[in-house]
C-alpha cells in the first residue's frame, strides 16, 4: 500500500481564512493541513448566514498532518447555511466540500472556496479638514482645465 502525500508550498498557507458559504452542515466536511515543522493551533468560527456565531471549534494540527474542523451539527441541531472563518497561530491550508441544492433538494457535494483574510492590526484613520472653519472653501475651475 502506497502512502498518499500532499505537496503544499508555504506560499499557499495563511494564518487567516474565510469561506463565504457552506450549506447543509450534515454533509459538510472541512479539513486543515499544517505544512509547518511544528504543531499549529487552529480555531474555526462557524457563523450562520445572518452573522450570528454558531460554534467555535479548536484543534491542534500536528506538523505535516491534517485535521477535521467539525461543523455546528456536531454540537446538536441543524443549521442550513452560513460562512466560516479559520484562524491559526501558524500558516495552514484549508479545503472542504459542502452540499449543493436547488430549493429543498440536495444534489451532491462541491468544493468550498477559501480566501485569505487580511486582518488590520491598527485602525486606519483619515485626517479630514476642519468643517467648522470660518472661511468657506471655494473651488474655481478654468474652462481650459475641463
Amino acid at each position: 500500500m502506497r502512502k498518499q502525500t500532499t505537496s503544499v508550498q508555504h506560499s499557499d498557507a495563511a494564518t487567516r481564512w474565510i469561506s463565504p458559504h457552506w450549506l447543509s452542515d450534515h454533509q459538510l466536511l472541512v479539513h486543515v493541513f499544517n505544512p509547518n515543522d511544528e504543531d499549529a493551533n487552529v480555531i474555526a468560527y462557524w457563523y450562520e448566514s445572518g452573522g450570528d456565531l454558531l460554534r467555535t471549534y479548536e484543534e491542534t494540527v500536528p506538523a505535516g498532518e491534517r485535521r477535521n474542523l467539525w461543523p455546528p451539527s456536531w454540537q446538536g441541531g441543524s443549521h442550513p447555511h452560513g460562512w466560516l472563518r479559520i484562524v491559526g497561530d501558524l500558516p495552514v491550508v484549508p479545503w472542504g466540500t459542502t452540499s449543493f441544492s436547488w430549493g429543498e433538494t440536495v444534489y451532491g457535494n462541491e468544493s468550498m472556496t477559501f480566501y485569505r483574510e487580511e486582518a488590520v492590526e491598527e485602525p486606519r484613520t483619515i485626517d479630514l479638514p476642519d468643517t467648522t472653519a470660518q472661511t468657506p472653501i471655494v473651488w474655481r475651475v478654468r474652462s481650459a482645465d475641463c
